[in-house]
């Protein structure tokens, strides 16, 4: 997935803790495990177009290790929470707050926003919702809850048994999901149309449009407009560069 959507040239570092043969606590996987786990994903390096794979053994709660892989040259950083057997969410939840208060304390004493240009991104992953409410602290760009995202779409599951084949389609890497597109596939530079007559080009494609990127409403991306800053009629001038958002297989 990050090969797909990351640009030529760009470089992709994993960093997680070796085996407890080596000291680590918790256990991470071998290198070994790494290099199997990626070939039986076709994710081997002659098979990745856009990115450069490095691996690191290092514990990210350790100030040294985050140095040691030069976090403040990041474009942006993911922490992924592993669950622990006999240990709840939260606990599990403590390790990553840590490690991104690390990655923040790094990025503002190398002053990592003038290394690359612009502020970098911190996203995490957490496992209890109460942890949610402490995120502010590591000032972290985004965050999801794993837990309840999948608790969400079982309990939707459990009251319209219809929705199960909707579920399954999202989280399916093999069938459709989110795309960010050019413009120019529906539209051409200069041509005024609504989001309505968007959604019936993207219909023609067998793609179902949800949203857009238009230079005209600054630098957000508008999901589901509802009247502000634009409604579903109001006619949009289309520009060389703006992105449109579908829900497609490719």
């Amino acid at each position: 997935e990050v090969d797909k959507w990351a640009s030529p040239g760009s470089h992709l570092t994993i960093m997680a803790p070796g085996s407890k043969s080596e000291g680590y606590d918790p256990e991470g996987p071998s290198m070994e495990d790494r290099d199997s786990e990626l070939a039986n994903a076709d994710c081997t390096p002659d098979q990745l177009k856009q990115i450069v794979l490095h691996h690191h053994v290092g514990n990210p709660l350790l100030r040294e290790s985050l140095i040691k892989v030069e976090i403040q040259t990041f474009d942006a950083v993911l922490i992924l929470t592993a669950e622990q057997e006999d240990k709840d969410g939260i606990s599990c939840d403590s390790r990553s707050m840590v490690t991104m208060l690390l990655c923040r304390d790094i990025q503002k004493k190398t002053d990592a926003a003038a290394i690359l240009g612009r502020e970098p991104v911190l996203i995490a992953e957490i496992l209890d919702q109460r942890t949610a409410d402490l995120l502010g602290i590591a000032a972290c760009n985004d965050f999801m809850v794993s837990n309840r995202m999948v608790s969400e779409a079982l309990a939707q599951m459990s009251q319209e048994i219809n929705i199960a084949p909707l579920m399954e389609e999202f989280f399916c890497p093999e069938r459709n999901e989110m795309h960010i597109k050019d413009i120019r596939l529906y539209a051409s530079p200069g041509e005024s149309l609504s989001f309505w007559e968007l959604v019936a080009r993207g219909r023609t494609r067998i793609e179902i449009v949800i949203g857009f990127y238009s230079s005209n409403f600054g630098d957000n991306v508008i999901i589901n407009p509802c009247g502000d800053p634009v409604s579903k009629s109001d006619p949009i001038l289309w520009q060389d560069g703006d992105r449109v958002v579908v829900i497609s297989e490719d």
